[in-house]
């Protein structure tokens, strides 16, 4: 059977603005079509847990962050060896929302996400309802192309890393910003969407399904193995 484990922010890796453990109970039933799902709040033991293969699951979703009152925000070595091991593995990752301004002093986070959220440079306006625009890669991946509207937060201005191909924009100041997107870190496929702020933020069905659909299109392999 398909395996999807979640890992919801908690301790270190929670932070006083998002819910996690609402958005991750949101994120497991808008998941558990696809296959059995673990939500799990001890992050730093479940990635160091991925160096033993039979731990590994098939998806690996990030919903956390970091507490900006501990210092410095670099995972251990123990959780850096496991989730390397996952990616070396080529086992894909999905990540959501404040995933992006996790793990901030580990240089490598950045490079496996595609991106991150920068201190002083990255913002979002006010929570409110937001129009979301698919590029033409989403639909050609996850096969959502269409534009949607959802109430969230819009992260405006995350610093891509070079090889980074967006999947989703909005519009601020003139300019269209990136806000979900897809990169490869070795074999490993990762998707990440800035959308996820709370549970409302998935009330929206095209929103839940852009989650969903990225979900199932980095599972793919594993559906063809299956099969």
């Amino acid at each position: 059977m398909t395996t999807i484990t979640v890992l919801s922010g908690h301790g270190d890796y929670a932070d006083p603005w998002h819910p996690f453990d609402e958005t991750s109970q949101r994120l497991a039933a808008l998941l558990a079509p696809l296959g059995e799902v673990t939500v799990r709040v001890d992050v730093e033991a479940a990635l160091a847990g991925l160096t033993a293969t039979d731990a590994r699951p098939d998806l690996l979703v990030f919903n956390i962050s970091r507490d900006e009152g501990v210092e410095p925000s670099t995972p251990p070595e123990s959780a850096q060896t496991g989730l390397l091991a996952h990616l070396a593995d080529g086992r894909p990752i999905l990540a959501v929302h404040s995933a992006s301004r996790a793990f901030a002093d580990w240089p490598e986070w950045s490079s496996i996400l595609g991106g991150h959220w920068e201190d002083g440079l990255t913002f979002h306006p006010e929570r409110g309802v937001a129009h979301i625009v698919p590029t033409d890669l989403a639909g050609e991946l996850l096969g959502r192309g269409r534009s949607f509207y959802t109430v969230d937060e819009r992260y405006t201005a995350l610093v891509l890393e070079p090889d980074t191909q967006p999947l989703a924009t909005h519009e601020h100041g003139g300019s269209e910003h990136p806000l979900a997107w897809f990169t490869t870190f070795g074999d490993a496929e990762v998707v990440y969407s800035a959308l996820g702020h709370d549970t409302e933020a998935y009330e929206s069905p095209d929103a839940a399904a852009f989650v969903s659909g990225a979900a199932a299109w980095l599972l793919r392999e594993h559906a063809r193995s299956a099969g």
